[in-house]
């Protein structure tokens, strides 16, 4: 079987020097494989919506960025919604598809164009393999919910004429079939984490490191801040338990701004640093509504934190009740006393730690990334 050398992998979320948190599971992606000697470009197309906020924020390079070669063309999108009969979403899919074509062709052609997400990678590296006469493979990074909302046809048209497509559950797997793929081209597999990386560490130290209070309790949110994170309960949870000294760490970006006196920190973090801020936290919290297989909470276990989070199909197949607490969505009070049951009690919080990281050892072995990258030799 002929060996995976050079892939291009187009992507509408990769770090760059203004926006470093950004797509970090794409480039953990493309660092592994390059780490095993494929070369990897990258085609990761900005919106100008993007472009400009991006020149409004500090240049942040906290490490060298993944890519043997990185492009991150501009393009116009209006909206994701559609307005008097004006399919605004359509357009912003037929933008981003040109600008990925375009530079695509400045680049070498690959064995492969490996797609990030079904509705905009996905369709880019079908045009583009459909160009350069390659296969094309869609890593369906969108959870069930997202895709609901696409267009039908579209969907249906990529998941019947891609090459292959990868994604993070047999959930997906069993949704993409009902919607046409042939399951001989599927490849599902969970996320796996860095072990080597995400792992217990000295609280103490990791809170002198970040300049973090030393006796007080902290649990610590990572996800986009959005309602469908659920990060409007934790902000509650806090204000509600303020009286218990609890705090709160805020990993991401979004609409919804955390603030106030119970906030130590709300912004962005490089994924090279966030080990230190899990170690440095009592408790992971993430009462989501929906997921597909969550990065953050596999790597809040790695690190032994015990995890609040929700009770549906995704994150159960994750977590349980000896490494963590899943509660439905949108119950703020069992949120709120859960938290201070597991501030109280030092010993379940520990207990629920060491399981967590067993759980999660347990599950892991050769990675994602080196097992999709066997796995697309076969379309070679």
């Amino acid at each position: 079987m002929p060996k995976l050398t050079h892939t291009t992998v187009i992507t509408p979320v990769y770090p760059d020097p203004y926006f470093i948190e950004r797509g970090v599971f794409v480039e953990q992606m493309v660092r592994e494989w390059i780490n095993t000697g494929i070369k990897v470009d990258v085609v990761a197309p900005r919106s100008w919506a993007n472009r400009i906020r991006g020149g409004f924020r500090k240049m942040r390079q906290e490490h060298e960025i993944a890519g043997s070669r990185i492009l991150y063309p501009n393009y116009l999108t209006l909206s994701n919604n559609s307005v008097a009969g004006l399919n605004f979403k359509k357009f912003s899919y037929n933008r981003f598809v040109s600008a990925a074509l375009s530079s695509s062709g400045r680049i070498s052609k690959p064995q492969l164009y490996y797609g990030k997400f079904l509705m905009t990678g996905g369709l880019a590296a079908l045009q583009a393999a459909k160009r350069y006469g390659v296969p094309a493979i869609a890593d369906m990074g969108e959870n069930l919910w997202e895709l609901k909302k696409s267009s039908p046809s579209l969907l249906k048209h990529l998941v019947c004429t891609l090459d292959g497509i990868t994604c993070v559950s047999d959930e997906l797997k069993e949704a993409l079939i009902e919607w046409g793929a042939d399951p001989q081209k599927i490849y599902s597999h969970p996320n796996t984490v860095d072990l080597s990386r995400f792992m217990p560490l000295s609280k103490v130290e990791c809170r002198k490191k970040l300049g973090l209070p030393l006796d007080i309790p902290i649990l610590i949110f990572v996800g986009y801040f959005t309602k469908n994170k659920g990060i409007h309960h934790v902000i509650r949870t806090l204000n509600e338990l303020s009286a218990t000294g609890v705090k709160g760490i805020f990993i991401g970006r979004g609409p919804i701004k955390p603030k106030g006196e119970n906030v130590l920190y709300a912004g962005p973090v490089s994924n090279s640093n966030i080990p230190y801020w899990l170690n440095a936290a009592d408790l992971f919290i993430l009462p989501t509504t929906r997921e597909g297989n969550c990065n953050a909470i596999n790597e809040a276990m790695a690190c032994a934190l015990p995890v609040i989070s929700s009770d549906i199909t995704s994150v159960r197949g994750q977590i349980d009740d000896k490494s963590g607490v899943l509660i439905p969505p949108g119950r703020q009070a069992e949120i709120t006393q859960n938290v201070q049951n597991l501030i109280n009690d030092a010993g379940l919080r520990q207990e629920l730690g060491k399981n967590a990281r067993k759980k999660i050892e347990g599950l892991q072995g050769e990675s994602r990334a080196l097992k999709i990258s066997k796995w697309l030799e076969r379309f070679i």
